[in-house]
């Protein structure tokens, strides 16, 4: 953790430690203070009582151990805290290419299709698949076909200039993109972009049955959400666009409503 989140984490555990702590173990366990409270004195009263100042001097050595107590006990729920959010974000991300995996899309993808039934806004969404990957990563070896997917992911990151727009790869050579608030024009241009993008990387694929260069295709759909319609409808919808882009011939677009 940075220092800062420590000396954050060790203030708040200072104040647990003397605010609740040490006057919980007070209250609980010393017969001075209960011989008080037998006399009818309330809690209150004490605390305002020169008896509680003098009695709370006699116990500082008590007060420092449980001022330590509580910086210790902060400082490590912090510390659990900061690695269940960073294995969060790891399990999250797709180790080659950096960006977020099939698992952060599903949840990204529902909570944006809950947004777009509340909004009544338009959700397009895109699936792009590299022509002949395969081919290529026969012809070419693993180690380039990893380099070939993380320079695509890139040019796809890049193009994307919209903040609440989301690439993710699906899976293998497979990358999908969720569109809030896009309609199917606005979606057909951008996955154009999209395609034009990946082309332009110039990336050599002797093995392709549609190009010189790496290509891909995409499919797209758009739909506005309601509360009768499954999410996995645009997902269809788009892989379905996505199989016709293939069956016409490659490095396209194809998109449907």
């Amino acid at each position: 953790m940075k220092l800062k989140m420590i000396l954050l984490y060790t203030m708040i555990g200072v104040l647990i430690g003397e605010l609740i702590l040490y006057p919980l173990f007070i209250i609980a366990g010393h017969a001075m203070f209960e011989q008080h409270v037998d006399h009818g004195h309330t809690f209150f009263e004490l605390i305002r009582s020169d008896i509680w100042i003098a009695f709370s001097l006699h116990m500082l050595p008590w007060s420092i151990v449980f001022a330590v107590i509580g910086a210790l006990l902060a400082n490590h729920i912090g510390y659990l805290m900061h690695m269940y959010k960073k294995v969060r974000h790891l399990s999250s991300r797709d180790e080659l290419t950096s960006m977020p995996n099939r698992r952060h899309f599903q949840e990204e993808f529902e909570r944006t299709w809950k947004q777009a039934i509340r909004e009544a806004k338009p959700l397009s969404l895109i699936l792009c698949d590299i022509d002949n990957f395969k081919a290529y990563n026969t012809l070419y070896g693993q180690a380039k076909g990893d380099s070939c997917l993380q320079m695509i992911a890139g040019a796809l990151k890049e193009t994307l200039k919209r903040p609440l727009d989301t690439v993710a790869r699906y899976g293998g050579e497979e990358f999908v993109i969720i569109l809030p608030d896009t309609s199917l024009n606005g979606a057909s241009y951008l996955a154009e972009k999209l395609r034009g993008s990946v082309e332009a990387l110039n990336i050599v694929h002797e093995r392709s049955s549609v190009s010189k260069v790496v290509t891909m295709s995409l499919g797209g759909a758009t739909v506005v959400p309601n509360d009768d319609m499954s999410p996995d409808t645009l997902i269809l919808a788009a892989n379905q666009a996505l199989s016709v882009a293939k069956d016409e011939g490659k490095n396209r677009v194809k998109i449907d409503v």
